[in-house]
C-alpha cells in the first residue's frame, strides 16, 4: 500500500469524474448507465471536501456528527445525506434494540420467508438503495439465530421466529438485553457493555443508553 502525498491526492481528485442522477445508480441497468455516461462531470473541490467530511464522520466515534450531516443535506452530493441516514439506521433501535436490517429480516420471516435467501430478498425489496450484500445479511441471520436466547430458529435450514423473536418484533422485549450487541459501525464500537448508542426513529437522532 502506498500513501499519496498532498500534491498527488489533489492531482488524483482533479482527474476524477462523477455521474449524478436523481436515482441510485446501483438500481440501473447497464444500458441506463451507458446513457448517463455523457453526463459525467469533473469532481469539484467542494464535492471532494464534502466526501472527506462525511468519511471523517463515519470513521469517528460520535454518531451525532453523522446525524448532523444527514440532516443538513448536501447539494454538492445529493445522495450523501440519505446514505448517511441509512448508516445511522443500523444502530440498534430504541425500545426493541433492532437495527433496521435486523427488523426487516425478522419481519420477512414473520411474513413467510423460510430460507436465508428468501429473507434477504424480502429485506432488499424494502430498500431504496441496494446497500447490503447477501453474505452480510446471512451473517446477521446467523447472529440472530445463535445463543441460548436466539430470536430465530434455523433448524433444518428453515427459518422461524422463536418466542423471544416474536416478543422483540412486537416491541415487548429488547434484543440487546436478550442476546447482547457487539458490532462496529465505521469507527464506532457498539457494545452493550459500554453505553450503547441507539437510533431513535421518532426523533431521527442517535441517543445513548442512560440519556434522554
Amino acid at each position: 500500500m502506498r500513501f499519496l502525498s498532498g500534491g498527488e491526492a489533489d492531482e488524483r481528485d482533479a482527474a476524477a469524474q462523477l455521474i449524478q442522477a436523481d436515482v441510485y445508480l446501483g438500481t440501473l441497468s447497464a444500458g441506463q448507465l451507458l446513457e448517463l455516461w455523457p453526463e459525467r462531470r469533473a469532481v469539484s473541490a467542494a464535492q471532494v471536501a464534502s466526501a472527506r467530511e462525511a468519511w471523517a464522520a463515519f470513521r469517528g466515534e460520535d454518531p451525532r456528527v453523522l446525524a448532523a450531516l444527514a440532516a443538513a443535506g448536501d447539494h454538492e452530493l445529493p445522495m450523501l445525506a440519505p446514505a448517511l441516514q441509512r448508516v445511522l439506521e443500523e444502530l440498534p433501535g430504541t425500545g426493541a434494540g433492532l437495527a433496521r436490517t435486523e427488523r426487516q429480516l425478522l419481519e420477512a420471516v414473520a411474513g413467510g420467508a423460510q430460507t436465508p435467501v428468501e429473507a434477504f430478498l424480502a429485506s432488499q425489496a424494502r430498500e431504496q438503495a441496494l446497500s447490503l450484500g447477501d453474505l452480510h445479511a446471512f451473517g446477521r441471520i446467523d447472529e440472530l439465530a445463535g445463543g441460548e436466547r436466539r430470536l430465530l430458529d434455523a433448524a433444518g435450514g428453515r427459518l422461524r421466529l422463536t418466542a423471544d423473536g416474536e416478543a422483540v418484533l412486537a416491541g415487548a422485549a429488547d434484543r440487546v438485553a436478550l442476546i447482547g450487541f457487539d458490532r462496529w459501525l465505521g469507527g464506532l464500537h457498539l457494545s452493550a457493555d459500554a453505553g450503547l448508542w441507539r437510533w431513535d426513529p421518532a426523533r431521527g437522532l442517535p441517543v445513548r443508553d442512560g440519556t434522554r
